[in-house]
């Protein structure tokens, strides 16, 4: 699933918990939950041996979505800490889109060649469960249920 959907879903759940201590770890999980729906993402359909998933238009299109999703983070972060004087609520929506996308970060040592994932056991079954978690669907279907369920998100957090 693209970063974006995850970010507006971690956000929507973190709300309703009224927690950032409840949410880092219900999104962390739920971050595997929404891999399991139907989606299409950027690297659907490759491996990482080539070196594509770094290279092109995939690497564009992923720091595109790292930055659309970072920003959407920022902006409920400030609308709640100073629009809506609630730092706690605002601390609390950005725990949950910080632990809805770190599954996707650890899995970054992986995609980018990183020394790291070679040395460390933990990444490497940690990369495998994130692989194991992924329904992939063709780009039209796959894009459709993720702009629904960030839209659906939306609404909940603005509402």
């Amino acid at each position: 699933m693209l970063l974006t959907p995850h970010t507006f879903i971690g956000m929507a759940i973190a709300h309703f918990t009224g927690s950032p201590i409840l949410a880092a770890p219900i999104c962390f999980v739920a971050h595997f939950v929404c891999d399991k729906i139907p989606h299409w993402d950027f690297f659907s359909g490759t491996e990482n041996d080539d070196g594509s998933r770094t290279k092109g238009w995939r690497f564009f299109a992923f720091v595109a979505d790292f930055g659309l999703a970072l920003s959407i983070g920022w902006f409920f972060f400030y609308r709640g800490a100073f629009l809506q004087n609630d730092l706690f609520g605002a601390i609390t929506l950005l725990s949950g889109a910080f632990f809805s996308n770190l599954p996707d970060a650890m899995e970054s040592p992986y995609i980018f060649h990183m020394d790291i994932y070679k040395k460390s056991k933990f990444l490497e079954k940690f990369t495998n469960l994130q692989k194991n978690a992924q329904t992939q669907a063709q780009p039209i279907i796959g894009i459709t249920i993720q702009l629904i369920l960030s839209l659906f998100s939306a609404i909940l957090l603005l509402g």
